[in-house]
């Protein structure tokens, strides 16, 4: 039986974590003896991990340095957690990034335990340049591993540059992303494959049946929007938008599930606005799919994906949709067709919302094509296999 070895951050209700742990709940358990490593146990998906799949908090030594790489905000509730976060930003400070070297990495992994275990595979699926590709690059022995790629845009990549040279496989959750990454790295080209997330299409059908008892989410006419509060989700664009369809007087509410650091922000621009009672954050949510189901359209405005797992939901619950025009979002919707494709912006997103909710002979008619066109990741779970096996 194989050995393999997973790295990512932790499982929170992220698309890239839900993603893992579909693949998790999917691998042949038979094949291969799975084992987890991640920066933290935290996050409502680890408790539909299979239970044969060992999961295991990276050691850090001091503890105070998993702080350095954990990528979340943390509580300022003791003096020491202050001023580990001030020696934390110091290093950033002086530890600078280039093609050769990542110096705050590598100070990092100085007070980070090796991995004992030796492995036939070790696959980062984390990716995003962050710490774990350098963990697993100089502290895990493995005759293969691979990396995932999960965004479009490649700032991030940056930081684990010095570490590319030690994966074997590069697989891109997009068309665009793998296009983007083979044009900043051609001479790794060889080295890369297109690989769908894996998506469970018939447990999203079972678990949208579930009741929803939510007080907040009875709107006669319900716009929804899946994702992190974060920028890169767009949610601005959003606002702005539904600041334009509340003055043109539609009535609808627009709710947002997901948590962020830009929650403030957020809610700081729906009072100013007036959106009180059009826009609403309903933060995370354990079972999303009820209400993706309930919704009357789904709205993505991304700045950038890495293929948009929310939108394939909402396709497979045939849901109407307008999303931003964002390369890896159009390799999923053809506008007018499965559909509608507004601009990044709330004049253009606004007009598509009412002509979807104004227009009812295209309404149906991208609800009929969605219900004609075929979901299948089986395949991609077989392309897995065969760089695991070889």
């Amino acid at each position: 039986m194989k050995e393999i070895l997973i790295l990512t951050r932790a499982f929170e209700n992220g698309g890239l974590e839900v993603a893992l742990v579909e693949l998790l709940k999917n691998i042949d358990l038979n094949k291969y003896h799975v084992t987890v490593h991640c920066i933290e146990k935290r996050g409502n998906l680890s408790k539909e991990i299979p239970s044969a799949i060992r999961i295991e908090e990276i050691v850090f030594n001091p503890e105070k340095y998993r702080i350095f790489v954990n990528h979340r905000k943390m509580p300022n509730d003791s003096v020491k957690m202050i001023l580990n976060k001030i020696y934390k930003k110091s290093c950033e400070w002086l530890c600078k990034v280039d093609d050769q070297h990542n110096k705050y990495y590598e100070l990092v992994l100085q007070h980070t335990e090796k991995c004992k275990k030796k492995y036939d595979v070790v696959l980062d699926f984390y990716g995003y340049g962050h710490f774990l590709s350098a963990y697993g690059s100089r502290f895990v022995q493995a005759q293969k591993k691979a990396m995932w790629l999960h965004d479009e845009k490649m700032e991030w990549i940056k930081l684990t540059i010095p570490y590319l040279q030690d994966y074997d496989k590069f697989y891109c959750v997009s068309e665009t992303v793998q296009k983007n990454f083979v044009q900043r790295f051609p001479e790794l080209e060889k080295k890369t494959e297109l690989l769908y997330n894996y998506v469970d299409i018939d447990q999203i059908r079972r678990l949208a049946s579930e009741p929803i008892k939510d007080i907040y989410y009875t709107a006669n006419y319900k716009i929804l929007t899946i994702g992190r509060l974060a920028e890169q989700k767009g949610y601005d664009y959003a606002v702005e938008a539904a600041r334009i369809l509340k003055q043109n007087g539609m009535e609808f509410v627009w709710y947002a599930i997901g948590e962020g650091l830009e929650r403030k922000s957020l809610e700081s621009k729906i009072r100013e606005y007036g959106l009180e009672d059009y826009f609403v954050l309903l933060g995370r949510r354990e079972n999303p799919y009820p209400y993706l189901k309930a919704c009357d359209l789904y709205v993505q405005p991304s700045l950038h994906e890495g293929y948009g797992i929310a939108v394939l939901e909402a396709r497979v619950l045939c849901k109407p949709i307008v999303i931003s025009n964002t390369p890896c979002l159009l390799e999923q919707i053809e506008d007018g067709v499965n559909g509608l494709v507004a601009a990044l912006d709330g004049n253009d997103i606004a007009k598509k919302i009412s002509l979807i909710r104004e227009n009812e002979l295209l309404r149906n008619q991208l609800i009929e094509n969605l219900k004609k066109s075929k979901i299948d990741f089986h395949r991609e779970l077989k392309k897995l296999e065969c760089f695991l096996d070889d």
